[in-house]
């Protein structure tokens, strides 16, 4: 009767403890499409730029910029209209990466402007002056697209794959404690080992299903995915309580009450009645 408390329990909890974790509700993952082929299209820009640079041809830096002065200014329009519309959607990483994109080629277009600025009204001081502050824009914005970008995109793709490793290896843990606990079950007569080994088989599929359906979800759900920790965490409290009681299980001795296998001999002088004297 305890353990069928335990398993509403532990079915009731694990229901009540689905947890919807907003991730992008399908405009927000369009978006956010449509923000990555835009990164990555400001890269190739920077990376066609950074090669003049590199050889010294500032002529030809500033050229690629000036023609792709339109791409970066519709670049930054789309980071600013997420962050504006979706703030609330976005997680902290997609979030970061958002910021810096935005902040990177304001600073591209920025440095454009100053450097093509031919205002007749300025001294020629005043002109290598702005001239300089292009500079330090440009080189402001490759330091962004080159290091802190860099490394939030990174970052991003990192914590993406360290969660969807976890509920895999959730996958995995499930599977090992099912097959065990069937070899073992398979293999087993005595009743009462049997026991623990299906409550250990029990936890496992209580993992295996969490894990699976919270795997299955987050890779391939657009707007939400399900964390479902409760039957996780209750399959995996079963399993180890269940581990620990067949450690310390010891089998019952059978009390045969009958005496067939033990033959009573009686002597012969006390079959005798006793005769009162």
């Amino acid at each position: 009767m305890i353990k069928r408390s335990l398993v509403v329990l532990g079915f009731v909890v694990g229901i009540f403890s689905i947890s919807t974790i907003p991730v992008f509700a399908q405009t927000v993952e369009e978006y956010f499409d449509e923000a990555v082929v835009r990164i990555n299209l400001d890269y190739e820009i920077i990376d066609q730029a950074l090669a003049f640079v590199e050889s010294d041809d500032y002529d030809s830096e500033l050229a690629i910029l000036y023609d792709n002065y339109s791409e970066f200014e519709t670049s930054r329009g789309i980071y600013e209209y997420g962050l504006f519309v979706f703030e609330s959607d976005l997680d902290d990483s997609s979030k970061e990466v958002l910021e810096l994109a935005r902040d990177a080629s304001l600073a591209m277009t920025e440095g454009v402007d100053l450097l093509m600025t031919q205002d007749e009204t300025l001294s020629e001081d005043e002109l290598v002056s702005t001239w300089g502050n292009g500079v330090d824009r440009l080189d402001a914005g490759y330091e962004i697209y080159t290091g802190s970008l860099a490394t939030a995109i990174n970052s991003s793709i990192d914590d993406y794959l360290f969660e969807r490793n976890l509920y895999i290896v959730g996958i995995v843990v499930g599977l090992l404690i099912i097959i065990i606990a069937q070899v073992l079950l398979y293999k087993t007569k005595d009743e009462g080992r049997k026991v623990l080994q299906k409550e250990i088989r029990t936890g496992g599929l209580w993992v295996l299903g969490g894990s699976l359906i919270t795997y299955v979800t987050y890779e391939f759900m657009s707007g939400t995915y399900f964390v479902v920790w409760g039957p996780m965490l209750w399959g995996l409290y079963a399993s180890i309580k269940g581990t620990f009681s067949l450690v310390r299980y010891k089998p019952q001795t059978k009390v045969d009450d009958t005496l067939s296998a033990v033959d009573l001999v009686v002597p012969d002088e006390l079959s005798t009645p006793i005769q009162p004297e």
